[in-house]
């Protein structure tokens, strides 16, 4: 073992990670998350909406009125989410998109 002379410059740091992936995948995640929120709200909204109105009318809604809500607000949500999930090249953007899932 040699020990390093005190006036050897020090070592070069090493190179930066090269980035990769750019802005476009960014702007594509926050879009990915308001449209999740805005089909959440929307899907949600409506099937409040539709008891809301059959409740005024006396008429019973199916019981698998809030399961299909769920159903379809999950398929409209994971769709854009799954592509988040698995096209940039970017790291932290594909893990953005993977908990959507």
């Amino acid at each position: 073992m040699t020990i390093p002379d005190p006036l050897d410059p020090p070592p070069q740091p090493p190179p930066a990670a090269v980035r990769t992936g750019g802005w476009l995948a960014v702007v594509a995640a926050v879009l990915v998350g308001l449209w999740t929120v805005a089909v959440t709200v929307a899907i949600q909204g409506f099937g409040w909406l539709l008891e809301q109105v059959g409740q005024s009318i006396g008429q019973e809604l199916p019981a698998a009125l809030w399961p299909v809500v769920a159903l379809v607000g999950a398929g409209l949500v994971a769709a854009p989410a799954a592509v988040i999930g698995f096209v940039p090249r970017s790291p932290a953007v594909r893990a953005a998109g993977r908990p959507w899932m």
